[in-house]
């Protein structure tokens, strides 16, 4: 079975352009490979984008995951309005920075070279593929049945801008529009 999920994913990853589907699935098969290897909690990058292409919310570990925003937003009444959003995006630019794509591309490297020899691989092309997919998801992190909050990746002209990353959060029926730059979190 691992030999040939490795060779399906190969096959994904030599192409010179990647389809919306083959990121999908090269997400959706890595998985598969770490989870029985036992290895999802150490590629948990990898896994959080899997589950963002695969689901529309996130209900196990969410709160642990966003731990610092589920805190804020419970705590929202104890803030004046203009310090709440700023503590907030702060919040969400650190918390969406452990799973940022720079981050992301790091522990695919690190997948690469664990489970496939280091095959190299198009990522410019695999970010924007993978774009495209989560822009169509909205991911909503809910803690004990409450959307807590929510990921809607805001869109990129048609050449992305390779550095940084856009986000919308709604947190509270709050907007925050998040423009940072991959090294910067």
């Amino acid at each position: 079975m691992e030999a040939d999920i490795k060779e399906k994913i190969t096959r994904i990853l030599l192409k010179d352009n990647y389809t919306e589907e083959d990121v999908t699935y090269f997400f959706v098969e890595a998985y598969k490979l770490l989870e029985s290897s036992k290895q999802e909690k150490v590629f948990n990058i990898i896994g959080f984008y899997r589950n963002w292409i695969c689901h529309s919310s996130i209900t196990k570990d969410s709160e642990k995951i966003f731990d610092d925003v589920y805190v804020l937003i419970r705590a929202r009444s104890y803030f004046a309005d203009a310090i709440w959003r700023d503590l907030m995006t702060d919040k969400i630019i650190k918390s969406f920075g452990k799973y940022s794509f720079f981050n992301l591309f790091e522990q695919i490297e690190l997948f690469l070279k664990k489970y496939l020899n280091q095959i190299s691989i198009n990522w410019k092309d695999l970010r924007i593929k993978l774009y495209k997919v989560i822009e169509e998801t909205p991911l909503s992190i809910i803690v004990n049945k409450k959307e807590i909050f929510r990921f809607i990746c805001a869109e990129f002209p048609e050449e992305i801008d390779f550095d940084h990353f856009k986000l919308l959060v709604v947190a509270d029926n709050v907007e925050f529009r998040i423009i940072g730059k991959d090294e910067d979190i």
